[in-house]
């Protein structure tokens, strides 16, 4: 799991320099599922997993 982490560190270092350089917005989303069928704790859950 730290390497993934590092990987996203990276890539929002990368996205936060272009966004400063060019003088863009960079917008970030999640992809979230629901599971309908739970009826404790959260239905919603990230969709590629957790980092």
């Amino acid at each position: 799991m730290a390497n993934l982490q590092q990987k996203l560190n990276g890539m929002l270092h990368k996205l936060t320099r272009l966004a400063e350089i060019f003088n863009i917005a960079v917008v970030i989303t999640n992809q979230v599922q629901s599971s309908p069928d739970t009826f404790f704790g959260d239905p919603i859950k990230a969709a590629g997993g957790s980092i």
